[in-house]
């Protein structure tokens, strides 16, 4: 790569893979977001802005329908507390972690 593998790396590549999310009852936003948030800091994708617009390529279905609603709400804004709860990891959260969730998680627990 020689003098151009610095611009590589400040671009951030793509060395942990995420799985797409669809905003079925069934998929696990809190797990789907942890493993994102773990291919930032592997990936090196370092700016608010820059988590933002990779999280919307991973976004399908309901949930990118959702990303389109909420993307000028949210701004640039990626961590929670930011922006008067604007931003996506709360609106993200808020928006998934409906009661059907909750009960389908509640009877997993019940069931171990």
């Amino acid at each position: 790569f020689g003098q151009n593998a610095g611009n590589l790396i400040g671009r951030g590549s793509s060395i942990a893979k995420v799985e797409y999310f669809h905003g079925k009852d069934n998929e696990d936003l809190v797990e789907w977001l942890a493993i994102f948030n773990k291919a930032v800091a592997t990936n090196n994708w370092t700016t608010e802005h820059r988590k933002k617009e990779i999280a919307a390529t991973y976004l399908r279905d309901a949930a990118a329908n959702w990303f389109g609603a909420n993307s000028n709400a949210m701004g640039n804004n990626w961590n929670t507390g930011e922006n008067g709860g604007n931003n996506f990891t709360d609106l993200f959260l808020e928006h998934f972690e409906n009661n059907t969730r909750k009960n389908l998680w509640y009877q997993e627990l019940l069931t171990m």
